[in-house]
Formats: C-alpha cells, sequence, structure tokens
C-alpha cells in the first residue's frame, strides 16, 4: 500500500464546493431507475445481515440475473433470476435468500413476522449466501430469454443489520441506466467508443471518473490519544463486474477548509474496504480544519464505484450510518457476463 501527503497548490473552495454540482448526468449514478443495479456493500456474517429490496418501477413485467460477488477472493457465484410484475417491490435478507412459497404470511405487525419478511409475491427463488460473506450484488435487467435489455425498469435499496442490535444502516443502489442501440449479448459495454469489445458502442451509461464525498475531519482520526470513536470508512469495487480481476487502485485527495490539499493513495482486491485511519496514518495530524472534502479515482485505469460509511461508538454500542458519494466525469467499461441464466427467466 503507498502512503504519502503533501500540500498541494490552493484550489479556490468555491470550485471544491460546487463540483459535484457540475457533474454530468448521464452517467453511472443514483437514477430514479436503471438497467443496471449495483449493491457496493452487502454483509451475511455473525455480526451483521442485508435486507436487500428491489423495485419495477416500470408498468410491464421485468426481469434481472443477478450475481453475488465475494469481497475476499472475487469468486462470482452462480446467477439468480428475479422477476416482478409492474411496480412491484420484493425483498430478501442475504443469509437467508427467498424460496418460492405460496404459503408466505401477509405483512402484519405481530409476533412472529414482525419484519414481514417472505411476504408479497416471490421473484423467484433466491439463494442464501453466508455465513462470512462480505461484497457486492450486481443485477442485470434481462428480457424472458435471458439477453440483456435496456429497460430501465429496477431501483434498489439495501438495509445492513446488526445482530442482536438495534442498529440499522441504509443506502441507495448505484443505478446505471441503459443505453439505446443494446445488442443484447453478454459483453456489457459502459460509455466509450465502438471497438473490437463494442462494436456498437455505448450500451450503457459511462462510469464516473471521480467520487466526491464530505467528512467530518475527526472520522479520519487515527493519532495516539485523539478520539477514535468516529470512523469513516470506504468501499470501492470495479463498475464492470468482476473488473477483469485486476487490482483496485485508489487515489484519494483531501482538502481541508484552509484550502490545503493532501493526497495519498492504497491498494487492494477486486472489493476494497477499509477505515481511512488505516489506509493512511499521516493524515489525522495533518487536517488542521473540523470538515474535509475527499475526492476519489482509480490510479491503474480500471473506473471504480464507491460508498462512503461512518461509524461512532456509543453508551449502546456501534452505530453506522451510509453515505452516498457524488459522481463526476466519464469512464469507460466493459462487463462480460459469464455462466449466465439465460432461459431461466419466466
Amino acid at each position: 500500500m503507498e502512503v504519502s501527503a503533501r500540500r498541494c497548490s490552493p484550489l479556490s473552495w468555491f470550485v471544491v464546493v460546487l463540483g459535484p454540482l457540475l457533474a454530468v448526468p448521464a452517467m453511472a449514478a443514483f437514477n430514479d431507475s436503471g438497467s443496471i443495479l449495483v449493491f457496493p456493500h452487502v454483509e451475511a456474517t455473525g455480526d451483521w445481515d442485508t435486507t436487500i429490496q428491489v423495485i419495477n418501477t416500470s408498468t410491464y413485467l421485468s426481469f434481472a440475473e443477478c450475481r453475488y460477488i465475494d469481497g475476499s477472493d472475487g469468486l462470482v457465484a452462480d446467477p439468480f433470476v428475479i422477476s416482478l410484475r409492474a411496480q412491484q417491490p420484493t425483498h430478501w435478507i442475504a443469509s437467508r435468500g427467498r424460496a418460492v412459497d405460496a404459503s408466505d404470511p401477509i405483512c402484519e405487525l405481530v409476533v412472529g413476522n414482525m419484519r414481514c419478511d417472505g411476504a408479497g409475491l416471490d421473484p423467484g427463488r433466491v439463494p442464501p449466501i453466508g455465513p462470512d460473506f462480505r461484497g457486492y450484488l450486481h443485477c442485470v435487467q434481462i428480457d424472458r430469454s435471458g439477453a440483456p435489455v435496456s429497460g430501465n425498469a429496477f431501483a434498489g435499496t439495501a438495509t445492513l443489520r446488526a445482530s442482536g442490535a438495534s442498529d440499522v444502516a441504509k443506502y441507495e443502489a448505484i443505478q446505471i441506466g441503459g443505453l439505446l442501440g443494446n445488442n443484447a449479448d453478454s459483453t456489457l459495454c459502459h460509455g466509450g467508443e465502438p471497438s473490437d469489445d463494442c462494436p456498437s458502442g455505448a450500451e450503457y451509461e459511462p462510469c464516473p471518473r471521480q467520487w466526491h464525498i464530505t467528512l467530518a475531519a475527526d472520522a479520519l482520526a487515527s493519532a495516539p490519544g485523539l478520539d477514535l470513536s468516529h470512523r469513516a470508512s470506504l468501499t470501492f469495487l470495479p463498475c464492470g463486474l468482476g473488473g477483469d480481476g485486476e487490482p483496485i487502485v485508489i487515489q484519494i485527495i483531501v482538502i481541508n477548509e484552509f484550502e490545503q490539499q493532501f493526497s495519498f493513495s492504497a491498494a487492494g482486491d477486486t472489493w476494497f474496504h477499509a477505515e481511512l485511519k488505516d489506509i493512511n496514518q499521516i493524515l489525522p495530524d495533518a487536517i488542521g480544519s473540523d470538515l474535509v472534502y475527499l475526492q476519489a479515482r482509480s490510479g491503474n485505469g480500471v473506473p471504480l464505484l464507491m460508498l462512503g460509511q461512518i461509524d461512532r461508538d456509543g453508551v449502546g454500542g456501534t452505530a453506522r450510518s451510509f453515505l452516498n458519494a457524488h459522481p463526476t466525469g466519464e469512464s469507460a467499461a466493459v462487463t462480460v457476463l459469464e455462466g449466465s441464466a439465460r432461459g431461466r427467466a419466466r
């Protein structure tokens, strides 16, 4: 892991604050709905579990092919297909999955079914994961034959719940819009010009070039004697499914309220999650302000997706919250769907 910190030339705070607001709208981001859904942080461990919620925002029957990707080794699990009727929502708990069962209880706030688990029309069989899974979930809209389609029908959220505690943390899935000209093959083209891999050019919105987030400076603390109860973490993953097995390299710039810039970098496998204090031990001693503005981008050309996380320790335990970052710029990426569940849509 490369670690460095330096002061760069001043940058106008006006530009720093307004930069995220000038983002190009046609890119992988937090649209109302999309043809690709990415849940960047999914856990099914003894400490945390994840409830996945997906809704079909369209007025017609829609299908999606989903894959879990293990963050420890990049292993892509066998795909499964969900089918949702017009404007139908659904959910499942990652560690339990969801069976097809017509006898599921209705959603009532009574003892035994307080969380309404399994209520509603089943979307199809969803396999369970775990018992020590930490990684992400990638879903692509398909047609009845199993071919990718740019229907922009789906939206989603994920809720992480601490085991044996009332702490929950929720974030919005990254929704990538589909474009006209999708040739329905197993190669998904995020932005870019026509190429050998993408003869028709872009089939989906491009990946962001940079991500931006504002954090409290004490959340980056690691120096002895500082308050360590407030911690910031970042999750990075390839914008294209699996990233072709290439490692993740992240370049990060932190800007304080006095327009000082400090840069550092980190590297990891195909899913990178770490507390900022562990990425760079130098930065907390030099921040010099209450708030910081953080920019992150790929350091090796592999377009990235990003999710922020805050953990705060208290008397009753640790409280967690997620922060959706702001994307800017455009980068091209390619996803190749292997082991397709084609023909399983019903």
